[in-house]
């Protein structure tokens, strides 16, 4: 065998092991890879909205798959004072199990989506529009006593029929998983009277 037929043959050899080490370990290399769509799963850090006998019941009003378009308040949650317009409340996501493909240890979350939908209060006699913005939270561990948090622009509705509004984009995020992190998608209520009908998230990341 000449030279240059070994040179092609060792070239095809390495190709051949490369492909398959990728196909037997996929985190082999970084890929980039995207959850579905993840729904409110427990309480979370800031607990100030109305709408619920329990805080678990308040996640059974925002957790629906789309937009709930009624003007009624039996299926959102809301507040109903102005004197303290930072009222803020908040949703843990399972982001360890909920997943198509669970986020391990190691992975990197580089992106979040926040998909909120929400309207003014049912009961509102207001005849100005609400302000609101979304955030999220993140503690990347147990022992985090400084957990992130971002916040959208704000949103400004103007009728009491829930609408979907633009999606919130979080991006150039580098939050490393670890076994007690934890991550919160959150409303925060800016003017008027607000009524949110639900929210959700999706997450992107890296592996490890």
């Amino acid at each position: 065998m000449n030279k240059s037929k070994l040179t092609s043959c060792i070239r095809r050899i390495t190709t051949l092991l490369f492909t398959m080490i990728i196909a037997f370990n996929p985190h082999s290399v970084m890929a980039s890879e995207e959850s579905k769509a993840l729904y409110p799963a427990a309480p979370g850090t800031y607990r100030h909205w109305l709408g619920g006998t329990t805080e678990t019941a308040k996640i059974g009003k925002v957790d629906e798959t789309g937009c709930n378009t009624s003007w009624l308040f039996d299926d959102n949650i809301y507040v109903t004072s102005t004197y303290n317009p930072t009222n803020r409340q908040s949703f843990a996501l399972d982001i360890h199990s909920s997943l198509p493909q669970p986020i391990e240890v190691g992975d990197v979350i580089t992106k979040i989506e926040i998909y909120p939908c929400a309207g003014i209060h049912s009961s509102s006699p207001q005849t100005f529009p609400s302000e609101l913005r979304v955030f999220y939270i993140w503690k990347s561990d147990l022992f985090d006593y400084f957990p992130t948090m971002q916040f959208s622009g704000t949103y400004i509705v103007n009728s009491k029929v829930s609408t979907n509004l633009p999606v919130a984009v979080f991006s150039g995020l580098s939050n490393t998983v670890h076994t007690g992190s934890k991550l919160e998608i959150g409303v925060e209520n800016l003017a008027g009277l607000t009524k949110l009908s639900a929210i959700r998230a999706v997450v992107y990341w890296t592996n490890n």
